[in-house]
This record gives C-alpha cells, sequence and structure tokens, in this order.
C-alpha cells in the first residue's frame, strides 16, 4: 500500500491533504463536523499514513489522536505559520488550483512542509535502496527509518531476519449458511463474523498497547499500525454491512409495493409506462395490444409513433393533450380513469376505462354523423 504524508488543519471544519513519498499531490478535502474516524477510513482509501503534518507550533490534540490511531510521524513548524506564509508554500508548488478554500490550503502547506522536513531523508533510502537493487523494500524501509528511528542498514537487517516459526492453528469450522436467505444476507452474516473477529483482535492489541504504554520503553510503531489497521477493517465492514443492509431495507419495501400491487390485479387491467415518446424511448417491451399511460405525449418521435401503430390502441395520458395522436390512437386522459402506479407499471379500473373508451367512441360516432349530414347538405347546395 502506498506510503503517505498528510497534512491536517483541524476545527469546525476540518480539512486534510494527501501526498505520497515523491512529493506527488494525491488528494484535498475538507468537512463541516468531520469526525476523525471518518477522516482516517477517507485517507486509508489512498493508502496508510506514515507522517502528519500541522501548521502549529504545539501540536494540537486532534494531531495526536490522529498519529496514535494510524502510527504515523509527527511534524510541527518551529513557529506557528502564518496565513501569507502557507499560501504561499501552495503556490510556489504550483498546487493552488488543486484546493477550494483555507482549510485545504493550510491542511495542504502542512503536508508539504512536513514532507520538506523528511525530504533528504527519504531521498537518500530511495537511492541506496536502488542502488543495491532492494527498492522492494522501499516502503518497509521508509517505515523503520521514519518511525522506529533506525539506520538504513540496521532497517535492513531487521527486515532481512529469519521470520519465526508461527504456531499452526486448527482449522476454524466453515461458516455454514442457510440456503433460503439472500445473496445480501449472506454476505452480511459472513461481514459480521469477520468484523467479530477483529473486533475481539483490535481489544487484545488495545490491552497490549496499555501495558506497553506503562512501560518504560516506547510502544513498538509495528503494534501502533497493527491496532490502526484492525481498527480502519472494523470501520469499513461496518460500513459496508451498513449499506447492505440499506440495500435490503430498499429491496424489501419494493417487494412489499409489489405484492400489493398485484394482490390489486382483480377488476384492473395492467398497463405500462413511459415518461413520453422521443427519440430516447426504447420500445422493446412493448408488445400488441399493450396499453401505455404516458406522461407526456407532448414529446413525440416519428420513428416511435410510426413503431407504436403497428402495437397498440388505447393511450393515457398524463399531461399535454397531442392532437395529431388521436388519428392513430384512443386517447384518454388520466384524470378520467381510477389508476394505482408503482414504478414500471400501473393499474387502471377496468370499468372506468370501458366507459371512457365507450364516451370516446360515442363522440367519434356522432362527429362522424355530423361530417355526412354537412357534406350532403354541401352536395345539396353545390
Amino acid at each position: 500500500m502506498t506510503l503517505l504524508i498528510i497534512g491536517l488543519d483541524p476545527g469546525t471544519t476540518t480539512g486534510y491533504a494527501v501526498l505520497d513519498t515523491d512529493g506527488k499531490f494525491l488528494a484535498a478535502d475538507s468537512k463541516k463536523n468531520y469526525p476523525l474516524s471518518n477522516i482516517i477510513f477517507d485517507i486509508y482509501k489512498f493508502g496508510t499514513p506514515l507522517i502528519i503534518g500541522t501548521d502549529k507550533k504545539e501540536i494540537p490534540s486532534f494531531i495526536k489522536q490522529f498519529s496514535q490511531k494510524t502510527g504515523a510521524k509527527m511534524v510541527t513548524p518551529k513557529q506557528d505559520m502564518k496565513k501569507g506564509e502557507k499560501k504561499r508554500i501552495v503556490s510556489f508548488n504550483r498546487l493552488l488550483k488543486k484546493v477550494k478554500n483555507i482549510h485545504e490550503i493550510d491542511s495542504l502547506a502542512s503536508a508539504i512542509y512536513a514532507y520538506d522536513t523528511y525530504k533528504t531523508l527519504i531521498s537518500k533510502i530511495k537511492k541506496y535502496l536502488k542502488k543495491e537493487n532492494k527498492l522492494y523494500v522501499e516502503d518497509q524501509v521508509l517505515e523503520q527509518v521514519i518511525l522506529n528511528e533506525r539506520s538504513i542498514n540496521k532497517a535492513l537487517e531487521f527486515l532481512e531476519k529469519k521470520p519465526e516459526k508461527k504456531v499452526v492453528k486448527k482449522k476454524e469450522k466453515a461458516v455454514t449458511i442457510r440456503k433460503d436467505i439472500s445473496r445480501e444476507q449472506k454476505q452480511i452474516k459472513l461481514l459480521e463474523k469477520q468484523n467479530q473477529k477483529l473486533k475481539s483482535e483490535t481489544t487484545r492489541l488495545k490491552k497490549e498497547l496499555k501495558r506497553e504504554t506503562n512501560k518504560t520503553v516506547d510502544i513498538d510503531a509495528k503494534t501502533k499500525r497493527l491496532l490502526s489497521f484492525k481498527e480502519q477493517r472494523i470501520l469499513f465492514l461496518e460500513k459496508t454491512i451498513e449499506n447492505l443492509l440499506d440495500r435490503i431495507t430498499t429491496y424489501e419495501e419494493k417487494l412489499s409495493r409489489l405484492n400489493n400491487f398485484i394482490n390489486k390485479l382483480t377488476g384492473n387491467i395492467l398497463v405500462k409506462k413511459l415518461p413520453n415518446f422521443g427519440s430516447r424511448i426504447n420500445t422493446r417491451n412493448i408488445m400488441k395490444r399493450d396499453i401505455l399511460l404516458v406522461d407526456n405525449i407532448g414529446i413525440t418521435s416519428s420513428k416511435i409513433i410510426a413503431e407504436l401503430k403497428n402495437k397498440i390502441e388505447i393511450l393515457i395520458y398524463k399531461k399535454n393533450r397531442n392532437k395529431a395522436l388521436a388519428n392513430d390512437f384512443i386517447l384518454i386522459p388520466q384524470n378520467a380513469l381510477k389508476i394505482i402506479e408503482i414504478e414500471e407499471f400501473a393499474l387502471v379500473d377496468e370499468k372506468s376505462l370501458r366507459d371512457a373508451i365507450k364516451e370516446i367512441q360515442k363522440n367519434k360516432f356522432n362527429a362522424s354523423i355530423l361530417k355526412d349530414i354537412l357534406d350532403e347538405y354541401k352536395r345539396e347546395r353545390g
């Protein structure tokens, strides 16, 4: 995972900025009432924090908490950085267009200052590893040198030690899930089980961390980072479970509406819904003798109308009666009918539909008789 250099500007609106170990800009963001847990979660999308910078001489408690939870090395300036100074730092690095407010400028200036503080050391480590053909352990060496304050050689010695034999644990029984639950619920059960394991492991690590804190020696940075990773994994899984539960709730609500809709089929006729007859409308699912409920029949495409003329007879419309369509279809206004709607379908009361059709046909018949009388009158006077 990419190692990161972070700048934070805590407050009512909290901003953060993310650089990689080459000083390349990766991201910046700011939000009002931005919890630390959410900031950490968002930052971990880009990689693992290595260094955290601030623009204050005295380290804010928010920065300390971030460092404790992520294991990142804290960097502070000798004096509080002034507004003009921070803007100059961001402008000098040609990154002013990457940020959208003062909070992000402050956090980006802090990140750049932190990077500049370790720039020479990071460059030295990378050059040495390239010379020794050991760039594959670059991240691990950077962590050992910066977080544990080892020399480059000592860091390499530490990393090249043979790992101790691990105690082989008994295989856990596979999770069994009833076949009659949905795929989403299966995912939730598996995630919950995994989440519970991580919570247990985090509790163990916190106890270990507390024991280490009470000792005179420094806490092992590896323990800090492992604890942080577990906490972030739990946060990620909890958000995933929450999203899945929301989706299941949505599906269940849709299913309930659909069941209620189906139960009302007796005495009603099923019709299909369309927003309009524009050129982008897909008519492949419209079958011969279907009835359509259309939001706006004022929007038409000659191609779509030509396709539908050979399939349907009855159009129910909500607005913009189109007289030109009356030559090819029976047009019925929605307010003349009793209608129940869901997403893509509607139910129309059969009796009200028949009555409306009879009324339209009667009017057409009367209009036809009137036309014949007028034509006859014209011929006689002709």
